[in-house]
């Protein structure tokens, strides 16, 4: 069975190293993101011996991203799950 994928947005700060590197010892792919290319490469220095298991994207504008996710999530998810159940 492949190894399950977890999300981590803020994957180079104090929190969230410790996060990225409790989820690869417990056997979960991580894809992290990163506000800069620096900040990825130290991250993936300190967990190289999961290169397999960590991808990284650079995301320099946290709030764009915050908000396509949040259209995404309604579109994708609640408006068709809220019409569902007006229906019923």
């Amino acid at each position: 069975m492949p190894a399950l994928t977890a999300p981590a947005t803020g994957a180079s700060g104090f929190i969230g190293t410790w996060i990225v590197g409790d989820l690869l010892k417990r056997g979960f792919s991580v894809r992290a993101s990163v506000r800069s290319e620096s900040k990825g490469k130290h991250l993936l220095g300190l967990f190289s011996s999961y290169a397999d298991k960590l991808t990284l994207t650079i995301v320099p504008d946290m709030e764009a991203v915050c908000l396509h996710f949040t259209v995404l999530m309604y579109s994708t998810y609640l408006i068709p799950r809220l019409t569902h159940s007006m229906r019923q």
